[in-house]
């Protein structure tokens, strides 16, 4: 008998917090939502051995957001670039696409380094330039995925 008590007791009580919690969904939102991961500041920076005027173009894309940007140069400015800084997730992929052209029609052996919050995490080079040029191995687009 006293077994019997001591459980009612207990189902009793799980009952109390359960008829509780109810209670209190009524008056407030009870759904379970998804923690976002909190976002770091990205940019990247593109260095490259060639002397001429260049055209560069690259998106920074994820699932919520897409940065496309077209900078150019002369000889002078010649050498590298940084990207603008961009809030991004901390769980999703960061896409990094580049193009770029020198006026010359010559390659040029291209670095494109991401960071996010001025520590650097992936560091890719490249041949590129024009893609006519077979020693830019046809081609002067190239994409990276980083995943935090």
């Amino acid at each position: 008998m006293i077994e019997f008590l001591k459980t009612h007791a207990a189902l009793k009580s799980a009952l109390f917090a359960l008829s509780f919690t109810i209670f209190l969904c009524t008056f407030t939102s009870c759904e379970e939502e998804e923690p976002q991961g909190p976002s770091s500041s990205y940019h990247v920076t593109y260095t490259w051995d060639g002397e001429a005027d260049y055209i560069i173009t690259y998106w920074l894309q994820s699932e919520e957001q897409q940065h496309l940007s077209l900078s150019t140069g002369s000889a002078s400015s010649q050498g590298s670039y940084t990207s603008p800084i961009i809030n991004h997730s901390n769980d999703l992929d960061l896409l990094v696409k580049t193009a770029i052209q020198f006026s010359n029609d010559n390659c040029a052996n291209v670095e494109m380094v991401i960071y996010r919050d001025s520590a650097e995490v992936l560091r890719k080079d490249y041949v590129m330039g024009n893609p006519d040029n077979q020693n830019c191995t046809g081609d002067n687009f190239r994409q990276a995925t980083y995943t935090p």
